[in-house]
């Protein structure tokens, strides 16, 4: 073990992918690291779990290989895996520790990370990844540069990933087959960037912005030398993945400042903010959501649906008022630091009679109306639970105000996605009665 120590002593503070040998020279184990000096050093820690002491035992040598780049360690400690299948890795995988990428056969492929890659022939895999957190985040930056399809619902026409830049609108109709084009253009090219095929892409892009200059479409070639410039700083940046957590934290860092200038320094922290929307169909099913963004993300788990039972028939102001009394008696659940309504005074109203008697009216309320006559979607405005003038969504940074309206737009298409079903239910049951 002295001896491995000393290896990984030698090992640079420089990203890339790194094995372990036993003494004939077979790879036992392939790994990836930021810093490959700290990731070696930590495997001599006094407290070891099994699987790395075993390793340890069974090592003789460590060796290492340099990369331009965190995604370019990601991808390439996949090739080493598929190509040397070592040991450890091998077992690692067939106990549902790995993670791989899947494609769905789709006109508009679904993108998604995995544990487990389905027998069917339903979507291909790329894979394994031994880690989720860089890959999901590696997926994230390069969704900024190919934008792609995560949710299963086929084709709404604008979700918030939509007005994000990270989704096509694949459910314009007047543009469906351009869309459908440049979306498989995408699909493709991150295939290959995950087989570690960069030059490839760069060389296709390269071709189409040639040819697009040729036919004087100007837009069209700048478009594409930014796609190349985009893609040429993320896969030769060597610390993309902590670098797009510095620079999420730092958004939310200035939305939380922004607010606080308009609150006051009173609300305390800016974690976790819960969006409620209500959804009928001319007073049937009726229904609420609460969704939930901790840090600026959605946390998907902490997402609820009630049905309303009591509220009369398309009252909207009654529904936010029966979801959140309910919501409320779940104290058990994280209280949110912010409550944000999608609606305008009445709503707000309606939800400030549960704040004040449930909490004191402890957390501060915003609801974000819209503005129907209005084509931007900042173009409504924002009420406030402590009486204050209402203030216009597009007066709000940038930060701020992206926030709030995915917060709002998230709620209205979670809502909207359970309504559907509970309508077509609906429907189901009355279609029954009128036969029998």
């Amino acid at each position: 073990m002295r001896n491995l120590k000393l290896q990984a002593k030698k090992a640079p503070k420089k990203t890339g992918v790194y094995f372990f040998k036993n003494k004939q020279g077979k790879t036992l184990y392939v790994g990836k690291a930021a810093n490959l000096k700290n990731r070696l050093s930590s495997y001599f820690n006094q407290e070891l779990e099994p699987f790395r002491r075993e390793l340890i035992f069974q090592a003789k040598k460590i060796d290492w290989q340099e990369e331009d780049s965190e995604i370019e360690a990601l991808i390439k400690e996949v090739k080493l895996i598929k190509k040397l299948k070592p040991l450890f890795n091998v077992a690692l995988r067939d106990d549902k520790n790995y993670f791989f990428i899947a494609i769905t056969k789709e006109n508009f492929s679904r993108i998604f990370i995995t544990h487990r890659p389905r027998g069917d022939a339903s979507a291909r895999y790329i894979g394994p990844f031994t880690e989720g957190r860089p890959l999901k985040i590696a997926l994230n930056v390069l969704r900024r540069i190919f934008p792609f399809r995560t949710c299963k619902n086929k084709f709404i026409k604008f979700c918030f990933h939509y007005h994000l830049g990270l989704c096509p609108a694949h459910g314009q109709k007047e543009n469906e087959n351009i869309v459908k084009k440049l979306y498989k253009e995408n699909v493709k090219n991150l295939t290959l960037i995950f087989q570690g095929k960069k030059k490839q892409v760069l060389k296709n892009l390269k071709n189409d912005l040639k040819n697009e200059i040729k036919k004087e479409e100007f837009e069209k070639a700048a478009e594409i030398r930014d796609r190349i410039n985009a893609l040429e700083s993320v896969l030769a940046h060597k610390k993309v993945i902590e670098d797009f957590k510095i620079n999420n934290n730092l958004r939310i860092f200035k939305a939380e400042n922004e607010f606080k200038k308009i609150f006051g320094e009173a609300v305390g922290k800016f974690f976790r903010i819960e969006g409620y929307d209500i959804a009928h169909f001319q007073g049937e099913a009726s229904c609420g959501a609460m969704v939930v963004f901790e840090n600026g993300q959605p946390k998907k788990s902490d997402y609820r649906i009630f049905k309303l039972k009591r509220t009369a028939k398309a009252d909207d102001p009654g529904g936010i008022k029966e979801i959140l009394e309910r919501r409320f008696r779940h104290s058990e659940w994280p209280y949110p630091d912010l409550i944000l309504i999608d609606g305008g005074q009445t709503q707000l109203a309606a939800a400030l009679v549960v704040s004040l008697r449930m909490f004191n009216a402890k957390i501060p309320i915003i609801a974000l109306s819209k503005n129907p006559r209005h084509r931007n979607r900042r173009g409504g405005e924002i009420y406030f639970s402590d009486f204050r003038k209402p203030i216009k969504i597009e007066n709000l940074s940038a930060p701020l105000a992206d926030l709030f309206l995915c917060v709002r737009d998230e709620a209205h298409r979670f809502v909207n996605s359970y309504h559907r079903k509970l309508r077509g239910k609906e429907f189901f049951k009355n279609d029954i009665r009128s036969v029998l």
